[in-house]
């Protein structure tokens, strides 16, 4: 997720400034939208 919202086609003059916009996208990410995931996974195997 990070990748996808963050570091995908960013562009930083330096490396303060990506820190500070990963730390601000996990401290937003964190209040807004942390959920646990929803496994769904049920533990059988398909032969084929």
């Amino acid at each position: 997720m990070l990748a996808k919202d963050v570091l995908k086609n960013g562009v930083w003059k330096s490396t303060k400034q990506l820190v500070d916009q990963i730390m601000e996208y996990i401290r937003t990410y964190n209040e807004q939208r942390a959920a646990p995931f929803k496994w769904t996974y049920a533990g059988k195997i398909r032969v084929v």
